[in-house]
């Protein structure tokens, strides 16, 4: 499924899938009572069999809180960018402030109501030139609640500004560090982060097409989320390896690479 492209108005009407609980789980005819399932009523289909523990959150709740603190500190929002798999849902809100290095900030927001995906907040980037996501907890902050007990989510409000001007001023730090040689080769990096031999042949190629000269640590970090960000995947499996390519930008993690095993 495609990400929608919304106006803010669009994504602030937006009709997001509703969930309940239903307590009754039965395996053939005895009940499981250490679990309970969570109902789509909008789609009227089985969202997925949770634990007893397990509290819903609805998307419209984190995302209309989200949307609250946006206008309540009176941001304006160039776009958002929709990914709704109706159990579980991801926006990027692309903000409109000036841009730090030539990328835009903004924040992602997800949750589920299948139990696959925490609810979160998190800074975001996009790069001016491009499509490509910058997205990594090695980078920028993040609000994240597990969906067991009694969550609660009013405080994200609070956090909002907190992560953008933090993710703000992670940008000014680590680009500029980053904008140094690779000591060894780019591939020998790669498979120390866990790429494997298809996405490593990707990210070289689209590093060539990027920097006719010696890499640096910022040429190889933007050729890995291109490929990320343009390769059909799972979302899960996106934030895994946009985690894996924020320790390109970090000074500790990028010495641990380097250095011979």
């Amino acid at each position: 499924m495609q990400r929608q492209v919304l106006t803010w108005e669009q994504f602030k009407r937006y009709p997001f899938a509703l969930a309940e609980e239903r307590p009754e789980v039965l395996v053939g005819t005895a009940r499981a009572e250490r679990y309970k399932a969570i109902w789509n009523v909008t789609d009227d289909r089985l969202a997925g069999i949770v634990s007893k523990e397990y509290t819903v959150i609805q998307h419209s709740e984190i995302l209309g809180q989200v949307a609250r603190a946006i206008d309540t500190l009176e941001l304006k929002v160039r776009e958002v960018r929709l990914l709704d798999l109706r159990e579980r849902v991801f926006a990027e809100i692309l903000l409109d402030r000036e841009p730090v290095a030539g990328i835009v900030t903004g924040l992602r927001v997800g949750n589920s109501i299948d139990a696959s995906v925490r609810a979160f907040v998190s800074a975001y980037a996009l790069r001016v030139v491009c499509t490509n996501g910058i997205i990594g907890t090695g980078i920028f902050g993040r609000f994240s609640r597990k969906h067991i007990g009694e969550v609660d989510i009013s405080v994200i409000g609070s956090t909002i500004i907190d992560l953008i001007t933090s993710g703000e001023d992670s940008l000014k730090r680590v680009i500029p560090k980053a904008k140094v040689e690779i000591p060894i080769e780019p591939e020998v990096v790669l498979q120390r982060l866990g790429f494997g031999s298809k996405y490593r042949e990707l990210i070289l190629q689209q590093l060539e097409k990027e920097v006719q000269d010696k890499p640096t640590w910022w040429d190889l970090y933007n050729a890995v989320t291109y490929v990320i960000d343009h390769r059909k995947m799972q979302e899960q499996r996106r934030e895994l390896l946009h985690e894996q390519a924020s320790k390109l930008l970090d000074e500790g993690s990028r010495m641990s690479l380097v250095e011979v095993s």
